[in-house]
């Protein structure tokens, strides 16, 4: 029951029931209840800020799991009151009771908690000025994580996510502390294994890659005397405790020894410091190639092209930049870190729900929704100004973070205009390995598969849905298409054609509802005029029936990207994963529900800019700024004749379309050519 109620926050109900237990344990004499017991009660005080009360149990509970010989009690107790005392701002005291730990987490083989301990360390030697050998400690407790992740595929889906949220931020604080040190290829890979990882936790597709990071030989030789030397402390603390509870006659002696260990390890750890920074040609060999020649693939697509990572900590925001140094084909990639503002990323990421949530409304207020656009931009995009304001940057591509991932860049404001107004087409990818044959252009005469429904009979209509496809499909009952293809509505949609009719299409455009899950993909999925259900599995199958030749997949959805807030917003990332997973080069979707008429107004222009040559970022920039120009209006929008349905009030010929509601959701991912 104190179990329960410290789960549901009630941490004095919790103290009560744990009260009434702890002298029932010692009645019957199971020490091992007793100190589970003790323990619990040492986190329900630490929780509670009562810190020094945290340790008295604690320290009541650690003999008691020596003596019974519960490593795993053990070793929880041990992180447990370094925890407490890195609280209290006694980093050396902490570091002393994780270096315990340590030893017993690999003892017992519980990599989650081995790997946990490790970052605690890696954070200890952070405060005492030890970043080379933190570094060392970061790689391991992400390697460390990496293998779990392989076999965190069948964890059930809240353990999954719990587990993702858990260590992001050994991630995330490994890549800061690379990139202070200037090893920003290393920084690279690691942001990397992050977007894999997080893909991964949300999609539990085990085809996504990952190798883990590499050391330095140094590196790797230091990690190895470290692990060796708290492994003897850890021993010989068990020995003194066992010693101090039964007041053997050599307990002085052995205090004695137990603080000549600790000064060996602290002259080791000063010895391995001027080691690991004399390993500037060992960082030079590192092997990141798998990670840094996707990033130079993507740089080198497109002339002008800037990668942006975006680095996201508890108290910062930087970025690391990867781009051509210099000019012509033969000019290398470069990396360089940028510094942001110190904003951490609780406040980033409620600002940008706000901007989300603005977005999506219509009726927003168009200044107050700019306001908050422009505190992203001063965040997010002033900081890059200097090295993105050449003539020669043309396109900027964002690799998306839980923070990022479900706003528009193209309306962040700086105070007179959107970003999309500027000279850059503007990308997102997953991340740089999952993206395909990124240099890959369009075919010169492309060829649709269009599918959709304007009636359901489980879900509203979407009346503009059929002119949308007849604008874009040209067939020989519809010369005025722009593309030649096949157009499936309403009945004629099914999840069969699509698969049978795909073959020999290079676009793929789905107009239909979509519900995304942002917790289990399991739950999305697209959704025909019947009522049946495209998820990711049949997404999966398409690629045996030719998902490989389809150069853009284009997500018409009125809800597509839409699955909820306090998530890590992997919804549309998710389901753009299967479709490019299984061979498509891009996706572009929705992240709110859009005006229908809108929709179908901004998908004709999209096909007729890229019948004009134009590239998948350009064409979609260039009807954003016509939106935003009013250059087109809802008077532009297909005719209602197609739609089927009447005139409607004099509200709708004055919506405006310059609302960013109506222009900024539509988003590219992938292949930008």
């Amino acid at each position: 029951m104190g179990g329960v109620y410290s789960d549901l926050g009630e941490q004095q109900k919790a103290l009560e029931y744990y009260n009434q237990s702890l002298p029932l344990w010692r009645a019957v004499g199971d020490r091992s209840g007793e100190a589970t017991t003790l323990t619990n009660m040492g986190v329900v005080y630490s929780d509670l800020g009562e810190k020094q009360k945290a340790l008295e149990y604690y320290n009541q509970s650690l003999p008691l799991w020596r003596a019974v010989g519960d490593r795993s009690g053990e070793a929880t107790t041990l992180t447990n009151i370094g925890l407490v005392y890195s609280d209290l701002g006694e980093k050396q005291k902490a570091l002393e009771y994780y270096n315990q730990s340590l030893p017993l987490w690999r003892a017992v083989g519980d990599r989650s908690g081995e790997a946990t301990t490790l970052n605690n360390v890696a954070v200890g030697l952070v405060s005492q000025q030890q970043p080379e050998l933190a570094i060392a400690l970061f790689k391991q407790s992400v390697n460390v994580y990496e293998s779990i992740r392989q076999d965190n595929r069948k964890l059930p889906k809240e353990l999954r996510k719990s587990y993702a949220k858990s260590i992001s931020r050994t991630y995330q604080d490994l890549a800061d502390l690379l990139i202070k040190q200037g090893r920003l290829p290393e920084a690279q890979a690691v942001l990397e294994l992050l977007r894999i990882k997080e893909l991964n936790t949300y999609t539990r597709d085990s085809r996504i890659p990952s190798n883990g990071i590499s050391f330095t030989p140094a590196e790797q030789k230091a990690l190895d005397e470290v692990l060796r030397q708290y492994s003897t402390a850890a021993e010989f603390a068990r020995q003194l405790s066992d010693c101090a509870e039964k007041k053997c006659s050599n307990l002085a002696q052995l205090e004695r020894q137990r603080d000549q260990i600790n000064d060996t390890i602290t002259a080791m750890l000063d010895r391995l410091r001027t080691t690991l920074k004399d390993q500037a040609k060992d960082i030079s060999k590192l092997n990141t190639k798998e990670y840094t020649e996707a990033a130079e693939k993507i740089v080198n697509a497109q002339s002008g092209t800037v990668l942006i990572y975006p680095v996201i900590t508890e108290t910062k925001t930087q970025f690391l930049l990867a781009f051509k140094a210099g000019v012509g084909d033969q000019a290398p990639v470069t990396y360089k870190a940028i510094d942001g503002a110190t904003i951490g990323s609780d406040t980033l990421f409620k600002t940008a729900n706000d901007l989300r949530k603005a977005l999506a409304d219509p009726t927003s207020d168009l200044k107050t929704l700019q306001a908050t656009s422009q505190k992203l931009y001063t965040w997010l995009i002033k900081p890059l100004e200097a090295e993105i304001s050449s003539p020669s940057i043309k396109h900027l591509v964002f690799v998306g973070d839980r923070a990022t991932r479900h706003i528009p860049f193209a309306a962040l404001y700086d105070g007179k205009e959107y970003l999309i107004n500027k000279p850059y087409t503007l990308t997102t990818v997953l991340s740089a390995s999952t993206t395909r044959d990124p240099s890959e252009p369009q075919p010169k005469a492309p060829s649709v598969l269009a599918v959709g429904a304007t009636e359901f009979r489980t879900a509203s209509p979407l009346p503009y849905v059929k002119p949308e496809i007849f604008s874009i499909v040209q067939t020989p009952d519809n010369k005025q298409g722009i593309f030649s293809g096949l157009q499936y509505l309403n009945d004629q949609f099914s999840f069969d054609r699509l698969r049978d009719s795909l073959k020999g299409h290079n676009f793929l455009h789905i107009a239909t509802h979509g519900n995304l899950d942002p917790f289990n993909i399991d739950n999305s999925y697209l959704l025909t005029s019947s009522g049946e259900r495209i998820t990711k599995r049949e997404i999966q199958r398409l690629r045996d029936y030719g998902l490989k030749g389809v150069h853009m997949v284009i997500l018409s959805a009125c809800d597509t990207g839409t699955g909820g807030r306090n998530s890590d917003n992997l919804e549309i990332a998710g389901i753009s994963h299967y479709f490019m997973e299984g061979g498509a080069k891009s996706v572009i979707a929705s992240l709110w529900k859009v005006s229908d008429p809108a929709t179908a107004l901004f998908m004709k222009e999209l096909y007729k800019h890229l019948k004009a040559g134009k590239t998948k970022a350009q064409a979609i920039q260039q009807v954003q700024k016509d939106f935003i120009q009013s250059k087109l209006t809802v008077k532009d929008a297909p005719p209602r004749s197609l739609a089927a349905v009447p005139d409607t009030t004099k509200a709708t010929t004055t919506v405006n379309f310059a609302h960013p509601y109506y222009w900024s959701p539509f988003i590219l991912i992938g292949n930008n050519l």
